[in-house]
């Protein structure tokens, strides 16, 4: 674990604490609508090559991304110009999110909704739930190979699908042992931030086509994407490029017309 992650780490150890004084894990479960929809989320991202649209207002490498609170409207764009699902960032300290973001969108979008965060106990899985999440973010080098595997059957059992994101080979080893549905490529390496999308590009063949294969990060343009042409990904995970477009909805748009272009 990189320096970076060990200071995430150590920085959600402390903030569970604190939640779990406030609301403790058997109050929070009795906050969980049971019913909302299962596997919501993979079924949209499984129909084909799209865009899961996320909201990011800033980053540790970037700073913030954009000013005022624009959540609900990015939202509505995303859903109205062709986005398979929404990604929130919730993470307060280094992302400037929140899960009131990700509850203020469920109450306006029907698309599916990924939290991304950095999950490291069960705790955060039942408040994705409670909030609205139809699938969450687990990072597989957070996670030891144990607890990849009890988290995954926690979020089934809530109902709702684990992208479990990988960065290196070494790492889908372990993802496939834990037999992990949804499988995301981040081209971002966490404890540098540097991006890459070659590693996408390398990992991608090497995971089965039974697989749903998301690529994460480092998508920029439309070349970007057309890079990809020739490998089989069911949908792009594309967050700084969309908030911070003149103009999101055109981005979107043409984003959405290179992936259904066979």
């Amino acid at each position: 674990m990189g320096d970076f992650l060990e200071c995430v780490f150590a920085q959600k150890r402390k903030e569970l604490e604190e939640k779990q004084k406030s609301i403790p894990l058997s109050v929070l479960l009795h906050k969980v609508n049971k019913d909302l929809p299962s596997s919501l989320f993979s079924q949209s991202v499984f129909q084909g090559r799209g865009v899961i649209a996320e909201i990011k207002r800033a980053s540790p490498s970037k700073g913030t991304l954009f000013s005022g609170d624009r959540t609900i409207k990015l939202a509505e764009i995303y859903e109205k110009y062709g986005a398979s699902a929404i990604s929130l960032v919730t993470d307060e300290k280094y992302f400037q999110g929140s899960l009131k973001d990700l509850h203020n969108v469920k109450s306006c979008v029907a698309l599916p909704l990924l939290r991304k965060d950095f999950i490291i106990d069960e705790y955060q899985i039942v408040e994705s739930r409670a909030a609205g999440a139809d699938a969450i973010l687990l990072i597989a080098s957070l996670l030891s190979s144990k607890k990849l595997k009890k988290f995954l059957d926690v979020a089934e059992g809530l109902g709702m699908d684990s992208v479990v994101e990988i960065h290196t080979q070494e790492e889908l080893t372990d993802v496939l042992n834990a037999n992990a549905k949804i499988i995301g490529i981040n081209n971002r390496d966490l404890r540098t931030m540097k991006v890459d999308l070659n590693s996408s590009q390398n990992i991608l063949p090497l995971i089965p086509d039974s697989k749903i294969k998301i690529v994460e990060s480092g998508i920029k343009s439309e070349d970007d994407l057309l890079s990809f042409r020739e490998f089989k990904v069911n949908a792009f995970l594309i967050g700084e490029a969309l908030v911070t477009a003149s103009n999101p909805a055109d981005k979107l748009k043409s984003f959405c017309s290179i992936l259904r272009e066979k």
